[in-house]
């Protein structure tokens, strides 16, 4: 389960720095689909 969580995390922070940067919340659905 820690792995998961630890990809999980990964991945939301990857798409909370693309929010942060663009300050798109549209960049949240492309990113979703992975």
């Amino acid at each position: 389960l820690s792995e998961l969580f630890a990809h999980y995390m990964e991945a939301w922070r990857s798409w909370y720095a693309q929010v942060t940067a663009g300050g798109c919340h549209q960049s949240h659905s492309r990113s979703s689909q992975h």
